[in-house]
């Protein structure tokens, strides 16, 4: 069916035959393999249900007609558009590429096969196929065995983020292609936690953790940083997405009343940044925890904004930032602080 040339328009033309409809059906809703076909402008078409629920999509109409670059999913959208187009230009399959993609709230290395679409002779579009590396579940362990995971939440670390967010960093001094990083905070957590004890500490943070993976998009990297504290990364495409994630998340989080039969009353803050303000990751996390410092002096000199659940407060410091929120395993190797130099430094913004 995969011939050398290309794929036939007909492939996706179930046709009258109710077979034939049956297995292209089945392919599409039932088989745990993800694909997708785009248009000669490398629009979406059609997807199978795996491809779609590993990306949080309902539906395809979500992004029928919209391309990898307006949907943020691909870290590496440049190299994905040039792989496709060298596909429908020479008419010649590329298998075995390998691509970044967000899955399971982190960057991750699938392998990808691209086809292109015939009708008449000519090229029409793009079937691709997507899969994992055959040593993915090596690659998770080595991540892990790293201190790349943090081991209570299996989010990533402050040191994954760092790997993630310099890749981040890399396609937007490459491409131009801008990132986003949000810095969510529960202040009261420590407190609380240290009151009720471990058992309370440990399944609220699992309830605040089941909400970032239920409310955040499934195109962006998700690390813990602090005992309650995480950092997203995402394309700028996904900014209104996200903005509409966190207001969920900071209502959803202020409605926890009671874990274990213990009251509580906890508020999300959170503060945003792009990487084009600024030109490292050092001056990115401190431009972050400014915001956040910012609006809580707004909130103390207005009683009136004090009244109403906080957003963009937050108490945290640049330097216990630094210091508290590595997790014990990574002091065994502490990250340097950047010197001036490599403060200056644009492959690191």
């Amino acid at each position: 069916m995969l011939e050398s040339y290309g794929i036939a328009k007909d492939f996706f033309a179930a046709g009258q035959d109710p077979l034939y409809q049956g297995a292209f059906a089945t392919m599409l809703e039932d088989m745990d393999v993800e694909f997708f076909w785009k248009d000669r402008q490398h629009r979406f078409c059609e997807a199978s249900r795996a491809f779609l629920k590993a990306r949080g999509v309902r539906d395809i109409a979500e992004i029928r007609g919209r391309t990898d670059k307006e949907l943020g999913w691909q870290l590496l959208a440049e190299q994905a558009y040039e792989t496709e187009e060298t596909v429908m230009r020479t008419g010649t399959p590329l298998l075995g590429v390998h691509e970044q993609i967000d899955i399971g709230h982190r960057l991750q290395e699938i392998r990808a096969a691209k086809f292109p679409i015939r009708q008449d002779g000519q090229v029409i579009g793009i079937f691709i196929k997507l899969s994992t590396l055959v040593d993915a579940p090596a690659r998770r362990e080595q991540d892990a065995a790293l201190g790349l995971i943090d081991e209570e939440t299996h989010l990533l670390s402050y040191c994954g983020m760092l790997r993630d967010a310099l890749l981040y960093a890399d396609e937007y001094r490459l491409h131009g292609n801008d990132y986003t990083a949000t810095l969510l905070d529960v202040p009261e957590f420590d407190g609380i936690g240290m009151k009720y004890g471990k058992d309370f500490r440990r399944h609220l943070l699992q309830k605040i953790v089941a909400l970032l993976h239920r409310n955040l998009p499934a195109a962006c990297s998700i690390a813990r940083v602090g005992s309650c504290c995480f950092i997203i990364l995402s394309k700028n495409a996904q900014d209104n997405g996200l903005q509409e994630a966190a207001l969920r998340i900071t209502q959803e989080v202020h409605a926890i009343r009671e874990v274990d039969g213990h009251p509580c009353t906890l508020y999300m803050h959170y503060a945003k940044a792009h990487g084009a303000e600024v030109r490292s990751l050092d001056s990115l996390m401190r431009l972050l925890i400014q915001r956040l410092q910012r609006r809580r002096k707004a909130l103390r000199a207005d009683p009136l904004q004090q009244r109403q659940p906080p957003i963009l407060t937050g108490s945290l410091r640049y330097a216990a930032l630094r210091r508290d929120y590595l997790r014990p395993r990574d002091t065994r190797a502490p990250l340097p602080e950047p010197g001036p130099a490599q403060r200056a430094r644009p492959d690191l913004r």
